[in-house]
């Protein structure tokens, strides 16, 4: 698996990284919206692959899962992120390698 991200990370080919994940939320909470992101990122005929990464806060280690998704276009993760309401998305295609974080206001821009 990890293999194949990194072919896709190197190629032309276009991909995204978003989580569902709300610091606010509980553990059972988050991966409920976790198991959502996934139907609705397949119900739009992408595949998907959990990554679980780790940041600090507050001198404690959180864990929290997001989701890498090859072959979207931009509008696909900019959606989704303002579905999840995230602070930004990643995205990845032949132009640029970004990372879009989502206006107060107005929501995610171009």
């Amino acid at each position: 698996m990890i293999s194949k991200m990194c072919q896709i990370i190197q190629s032309a080919q276009s991909f995204g990284i978003i989580t569902p994940f709300k610091a606010d939320l509980s553990e059972l909470e988050n991966n409920e919206r976790l198991l959502n992101l996934k139907k609705i990122v397949r119900s739009a005929g992408f595949g998907s692959i959990v990554l679980i990464g780790e940041f600090e806060k507050n001198g404690l280690k959180i864990q929290e899962k997001s989701i890498f998704i090859p072959n979207l276009k931009k509008k696909n993760i900019l959606k989704w992120g303002q579905q999840f309401d995230q602070f930004s998305v990643i995205y990845k295609d032949e132009n640029q390698f970004i990372e879009i974080e989502k206006k107060k206001k107005t929501g995610y821009g171009d």
